[in-house]
């Protein structure tokens, strides 16, 4: 099934410990940061690329050759892996770290959304409705260990999907021999 499951793992931390670095620099830049959508444009484009360039690296460690489903369970196994440790992150940085975090990105949130709209000259009613449904939104949003679970339940989900497009690109059969079979000792 996996090729090497140590270099799986190895690779898996590498990608976790990308994601929680990155997680790091956006905690950097301040709540105001965190909350612009391009940001998390931003920081998805980058996570998915990373994940890209680990995972050839990951079969070029193993060989080189890695058919569909040997690409599907690696780009899967690596993004539990990298998952788990940025669940562990999110979980210490919003329970011991800094345990305000959430009212800071909410507040920054609705100064963004009130510069927004304002430039869109949109009326204050229609303002004052936006608020409202972002202040519901983070009312309901609980940062604690069953918020993390469900969080962390819906990144697989995600990821068993994202792992499908990964390996198809990942996917590479050892070259044929002389008799037109495949050379299954290549490197």
């Amino acid at each position: 099934m996996i090729q090497n499951r140590k270099k799986l793992l190895e690779f898996g931390l590498l990608l976790g410990g990308i994601n929680v670095f990155m997680g790091l620099l956006l905690y950097l830049t301040g709540p105001k940061y965190m909350a612009k959508w391009w940001m998390g444009i931003l920081v998805l484009v980058a996570i998915i690329t990373i994940h890209f360039v680990i995972a050839f690296r990951y079969r070029k460690a193993v060989g080189g050759f890695m058919s569909y489903w040997q690409g599907y369970l690696a780009s899967f196994g690596l993004s539990v892996m990298g998952a788990f440790i940025g669940v562990l992150f999110n979980a210490l940085l919003f329970g011991v770290i800094d345990p305000d975090l959430n009212e800071k990105i909410k507040n920054a949130t609705m100064e963004n959304t009130i510069e927004m709209l304002e430039s869109f000259n949109m009326p204050q009613e229609d303002i004052d409705k936006a608020l409202d449904g972002i202040e519901k939104s983070f009312a309901e949003r609980d940062k604690g260990m069953v918020a993390q679970a469900i969080g962390f339940f819906w990144q697989l989900v995600i990821a068993a999907i994202f792992a499908f497009i990964v390996a198809a690109f990942l996917r590479k059969n050892p070259p044929a021999d002389s008799s037109g079979t495949l050379d299954t000792q290549a490197n």
